[in-house]
């Protein structure tokens, strides 16, 4: 989703009923928000204790390798926005958790790595290599042009061995926004496509770029300042930029199928707006 929803602006492509469905919330409603959130997190809690408990009085305990994470994290108020949807941290950072309840699979076990980028793209790779699956062969069975798996198994790191590893992350937001994320530095772009009805990943025969953002996480957590305009930070854009113009080289764009994908976003934000607009905290 474009950067622009979260910069409070009436022109947002996409979501925009999130802005203003959410425009005259007060207090309460985001402290009723928050907490309806932390009782999602207390329900799933509880059902993984079910499922953790049931395999511990299995004899699969020892062997089975556990892999937990999230497909995206959450606003929960911060930016004026909730849900995802947007490339701030909140939304973007997730836990990725490997273990083993035995010992019958080498995990390091109360171990916290901060230092590693970990993408959703790992995951199937991870998979694979406990399963004994040649990951490098892999292609997605549903289509023959599909290319080769581009995640990195985290086996490695959670055996505490030693592996070579990308040193940025690359991600993508549903629609026309992207970044790099390094140790301290986070470059945002945006885009529009030549064609309106385009939902593909950008492409520079396809596309032209919209507005940036460049956070330095080390003295910006919040992702307040945006320095990509600043003087002195020339050398830093450019080189996100060159790390996130080569990813997207690499990226398969399949045309999607629906003749008027922009309708069908259209329609179902219109829809949730009229929800949101109707909710109370009474």
């Amino acid at each position: 989703m474009l950067q622009r929803v979260c910069r409070r602006t009436d022109d947002a492509l996409i979501h925009s009923a999130i802005l203003n469905g959410v425009r005259g919330w007060d207090e309460l409603h985001w402290r009723y928000l928050i907490w309806n959130y932390y009782r999602f997190i207390e329900k799933v809690d509880a059902e993984i204790g079910i499922l953790l408990n049931v395999l511990q009085q299995t004899p699969f305990c020892d062997d089975t390798v556990i892999v937990f994470s999230a497909d995206h994290g959450e606003a929960c108020g911060s930016h004026q926005m909730f849900q995802k949807f947007t490339l701030y941290e909140e939304s973007i950072r997730v836990p990725f958790i490997v273990a083993c309840l035995g010992d019958g699979v080498p995990v390091q076990k109360n171990c916290f790595d901060r230092e590693h980028f970990i993408s959703g793209v790992d995951v199937v790779p991870t998979v694979y290599d406990y399963a004994g699956i040649d990951a490098a062969e892999a292609v997605q069975v549903n289509r023959s042009d599909a290319p080769r798996l581009r995640g990195m198994s985290v086996r490695p790191l959670a055996e505490g061995d030693e592996a070579p590893w990308r040193d940025f992350a690359y991600v993508e937001s549903n629609y026309w926004g992207r970044a790099v994320v390094a140790d301290r530095y986070k470059y945002v772009t945006e885009y529009k496509p030549a064609d309106p009805e385009d939902f593909r990943p950008p492409g520079p025969d396809a596309s032209r770029l919209g507005r940036a953002q460049l956070f330095d996480l080390q003295e910006d957590p919040w992702e307040i300042r945006n320095l990509e305009s600043q003087s002195g930070y020339e050398n830093i854009i450019d080189s996100c930029r060159a790390n996130l113009l080569a990813q997207e080289a690499m990226l398969n764009r399949w045309q999607i199928e629906h003749p008027t994908p922009r309708s069908v976003i259209s329609n179902w934000g219109t829809r949730l707006r009229a929800h949101w607009e109707g909710l109370s905290t009474s």
